[in-house]
């Protein structure tokens, strides 16, 4: 009978320890989810949008520190050659805003996952007070190297998705 009080005091102990065990990568770092990582980014870069030190070269350095290279290859081809042609980007908004404009009510309201394709590929939605209305930011995220990196910003137009990516050189 002494054996029973033991075996639930073992499993109580178990079962605290796995509620409490954070998910780790291969070489002992805290996993980061794809929310937590688009969570970080804008917590990072909203403050520059709101000290209004925000211009091409804070986008771009967010771009560089969290988008995937397929990202960075393209988006670096579309701005030489609009450098070179003189005419405008092919994205010629603020992808991590999806907007030209912002104001000083600009905030992070909800970061959500917005769905998971497969084990290396998620969609986080992110949704921004700006202008005085809520609106949504969708950032598709490519597991590389033991974290989420930024590989597009689809949007949804007249009911369908489109590709920021696709508009960028090949």
């Amino acid at each position: 009978m002494r054996q029973q009080p033991i075996f639930l005091l073992l499993a109580a102990v178990c079962l605290m320890a796995a509620c409490t065990h954070k998910k780790t990568t291969a070489e002992g770092e805290a996993a980061v989810s794809p929310t937590e990582t688009v969570k970080a980014i804008y917590e990072e870069l909203l403050p520059h949008y709101l000290s209004g030190d925000v211009m091409r070269e804070t986008e771009w350095s967010a771009e560089k520190k969290y988008c995937s290279q397929e990202w960075l290859r393209r988006r670096e081809a579309d701005m030489a050659e609009a450098r070179r042609s003189g005419t405008a980007s092919a994205i010629d908004y603020d992808p991590w805003l999806a907007a030209q404009d912002w104001d000083t009510d600009l905030a992070l309201y909800d970061v959500t996952l917005y769905k998971k394709l497969g084990a290396d590929t998620a969609w986080v939605k992110v949704c921004l007070q700006n202008c005085g209305s809520l609106h949504d930011v969708y950032l598709s995220l490519v597991h590389v190297e033991n974290e989420w990196r930024v590989d597009d910003f689809p949007y949804e137009w007249e009911d369908h998705w489109l590709s920021a990516k696709e508009n960028l050189p090949k």
